[in-house]
């Protein structure tokens, strides 16, 4: 079969435009939703290519670079999407296509699918582990606070923390906290506070608003500076249900920016409160430790006497010793506590300058530990020379004593003690106990004195 003359011959190219003209005109402006297959991004261009599909066809696509760069969440294989573009051909193919100009999930909205991906792939690189978070000091010498200088949490931050310590050094870095170049800024102040010297805690936040109004602090860029950040970070962002990605990579969620000004520094009232409680505490240990040496020392003062009573008196000694040197240990061991919690404290008070109370309670804890002290080695001063005094009485009524005197005991044949001459009779062997021995002997003759 031939072309009749003067019929059009077009070429590929001319068949190719006229339906790449008639696609564009037909399809300029449409809505396609389907399943996402064969999705990959150029690593070069970065245009992302991939194909939509449902049960009896398929359709190739392509994002450009300059729009896939404002797409929130990442485009997987398996996605139910729902996209806005043209159909055109790509002629060195004679392909169609159609070219996306805006992308959305089905089901979750693309911010809230966007947070559920990066929060998953940040927890599982392990940004979030507890391992990683920072403690808060308890009284921060220079706080560090990033927010909108403009906006109604930089003056509840401030004011309360005013209120509840006004002796704090603040330091504001101004930043947008929504829109285009937001979240880039909040990173870059974070990174800024890092350089400088002596600062002890970060706020970073801003007041309540809808997802996208906070969306700044769900950004990758500033989950990674608050992670990175050699300060402690108390996250403070919206409101209480409200949960951002630098909430979970922070040391510390504070609720709202007014919730940040009350835990990130204690009042001076309850520290007050907690260094009289402790001084209370520690005068009832003392107390507590002067009553059971006392009571140990009563019941060795009126234990029973043994056979032995100059072994008995040895070893109360002993006990004594022992005794007095567990006290003496427990109370250094409590006294080196209560000193360091004193000095983690005072190093905490000299930061903020309290130097007159912290001057009068060292004092007055100086002065209760040689008052106890001094007390204490009194008491057992006099305790000891009383022990002496009853181990000298019975050691004078020992027998062994009298023995040394020149005295001696005598025992008849049965080993009974002789009291008097009708207790043996002539002949009888009878054996005398003396200082240094015994002695046998026979009775030969037996004297009786007569009594008048």
């Amino acid at each position: 079969m031939k072309p009749v003359d003067g019929v059009k011959i077009f070429s590929i190219s001319e068949i190719t435009s006229r339906i790449n003209g008639t696609l564009k005109n037909t399809f300029s402006s449409i809505w396609v939703e389907g399943e996402v297959s064969n999705y990959k991004k150029h690593p070069l261009s970065g245009h992302s290519y991939l194909t939509l599909k449902d049960e009896k066809a398929q359709l190739s696509a392509i994002i450009f670079n300059n729009v896939g760069q404002k797409i929130k969440f990442e485009i997987k294989d398996g996605q139910k999407v729902l996209c806005f573009g043209s159909i055109g051909v790509y002629q060195p193919q004679g392909k169609y296509q159609i070219y996306i100009e805006s992308i959305e999930p089905q089901g979750l909205g693309a911010l809230q699918l966007a947070f559920e991906q990066l929060k998953a792939r940040l927890e599982k690189e392990g940004l979030f582990d507890e391992k990683h978070k920072k403690p808060i000091p308890l009284f921060p010498k220079k706080i560090g606070i990033i927010t909108s200088s403009s906006g109604a949490a930089i003056k509840d931050i401030v004011h309360n923390i005013n209120k509840r310590f006004s002796r704090v050094h603040l330091i504001i870095n101004s930043v947008r906290v929504q829109g285009e170049g937001s979240a880039e800024e909040i990173a870059r102040a974070i990174e800024e506070f890092n350089t400088l010297d002596e600062i002890d805690v970060l706020i970073v936040g801003r007041g309540g608003g809808s997802l996208e109004d906070l969306w700044a602090f769900n950004e990758e860029i500033v989950a990674r500076a608050i992670f990175n950040s050699k300060i402690p970070v108390i996250s403070a962002v919206g409101h209480q249900k409200d949960y951002l990605i630098s909430d979970f990579v922070a040391d510390l969620r504070a609720a709202t920016p007014t919730k940040a000004a009350e835990v990130v520094i204690g009042s001076e009232k309850e520290f007050n409160a907690a260094l009289i409680n402790y001084s209370k505490r520690l005068q009832a240990v003392f107390k507590n430790s002067l009553n059971n040496l006392e009571k140990l020392l009563l019941k060795l003062s009126h234990s029973r006497f043994f056979k032995d009573p100059g072994e008995l008196v040895y070893q109360r000694k002993q006990e004594l010793d022992e005794a007095v040197v567990l006290l003496s240990r427990s109370f250094s061991h409590y006294v080196s506590l209560k000193q360091e919690r004193l000095k983690r404290y005072s190093s905490l008070l000299l930061a903020k300058r309290p130097e007159v109370i912290l001057r009068d309670y060292r004092r007055r804890l100086l002065d209760l530990y040689r008052h106890f002290k001094r007390g204490i080695i009194q008491y057992i001063d006099i305790k000891g020379r009383d022990l002496a005094a009853v181990s000298s009485k019975m050691e004078a009524l020992s027998p062994l004593a009298v023995l040394s005197r020149g005295y001696g005991i005598s025992f008849n044949k049965d080993n009974k003690i002789v009291k008097s001459i009708n207790d043996v009779k002539k002949d009888d062997e009878i054996e005398t106990l003396l200082k240094d021995g015994r002695v046998r002997s026979i009775v030969k003759k037996i004297n009786y004195e007569i009594k008048k």
